[in-house]
């Protein structure tokens, strides 16, 4: 994926289409779930290490700091679509700025086609004391799952003065203010990198993910950190309740079978296999294996690709192939 260009991830798993609409909305890089859950499970427990000590120390230092415990995430079912001005009541609180007033905040949009669920978006235009924001808020939950903040980006010219370490701290503190079920819960580093935007300025952009005995679930978080100031750029978080199997009738030799059916003739180089929690259509979500494959070039074209399986019935819900 080319650095400093928005480009949308292939949508082959919904969290997937996630990360594609922030990178758009926020202005970071699409970050694809399937590519980067495998990654994550190559780094297995490391990831899972990593991600527990920032968290364990962020809980700690937020209660030594007297940071509030509440959550500003409503998991489960709030008994139906919430209004647009509830909507509005959510991104005020979540901002939680003084500075900002509820007439600040416009209704800009009702987006519909995510497979994860409805959304109202918002917009702030500045001159309130935090600059424009964008925020994207569940009409199911009244949670902002999607949220940016434009004028907390950095210059471009200016140099890089905040390490890997201090943004992933940064991070954590921001996660344990708005989302501190997710510190608690065992959670996999998906991702964790650090771009330079040339003019666009230089982040660092961090995904982490539940994992429950090995099968990574619906909540998930994406942060970017601006690399100069260390502010938060954009966030990103999923907190669904998921009450199906994770016990998958297939196995995960019979998930590579099938995806290598879904590319005839490939001879696999390469090879991964992640068995999590996805939308394979709106609203349903739904046990899968992702496997990626990578093969032998074909008249000098790359060959392989990302495919999404039931990991109940088998079935093939998405297949993504490399151009």
């Amino acid at each position: 994926m080319q650095k400093g260009v928005i480009i949308a991830a292939s949508a082959i798993v919904a969290v997937v289409v996630v990360v594609a609409v922030v990178a758009v909305v926020c202005g970071i890089p699409a970050v694809s779930m399937s590519n980067s859950a495998s990654a994550g499970a190559d780094n297995g427990n490391a990831g899972a290490d990593a991600g527990k000590v920032s968290g364990e120390s962020v809980k700690t230092n937020a209660a030594d700091e007297g940071k509030s415990t509440e959550s500003t995430v409503r998991a489960g079912d709030a008994g139906g679509e919430i209004t647009v001005e509830e909507g509005k009541e959510s991104v005020l609180k979540f901002i939680g700025d003084d500075s900002l007033k509820l007439s600040d905040i416009k209704f800009a949009n009702e987006v519909d086609y995510f497979s994860q669920g409805d959304y109202y978006q918002y917009n702030v235009d500045g001159g309130n004391g935090i600059g424009k924001v964008a925020a994207y808020v569940s009409k199911d939950n009244g949670n902002v799952e999607m949220i940016s903040f434009y004028d907390k980006r950095s210059d471009g010219e200016k140099e890089k003065a905040i390490t890997l370490d201090q943004a992933k701290e940064n991070a954590w503190r921001y996660i344990a203010d708005k989302y501190p079920e997710f510190v608690k819960m065992n959670t996999v580093e998906i991702d964790s990198e650090y771009n330079d935007h040339m003019a666009g300025g230089k982040d660092y952009i961090f995904t982490w993910r539940e994992s429950v005995d090995g099968v990574q679930t619906l909540n998930i978080v994406t942060l970017a950190v601006d690399a100069v100031n260390g502010e938060i750029l954009s966030y990103m978080a999923l907190n669904r309740d998921y009450t199906g199997t994770m016990t998958p009738k297939l196995s995960e030799d019979e998930a590579y079978a099938k995806a290598i059916e879904a590319f005839p003739g490939i001879e696999v180089t390469e090879k991964s296999c992640t068995l999590s929690v996805e939308y394979v259509e709106k609203g349903r979500p739904a046990l899968s294996y992702t496997v990626t494959l990578k093969g032998k070039p074909v008249n000098y074209t790359s060959y392989g690709g990302i495919v999404l399986i039931d990991a109940e019935t088998g079935e093939i819900m998405l297949k993504s192939g490399y151009n």
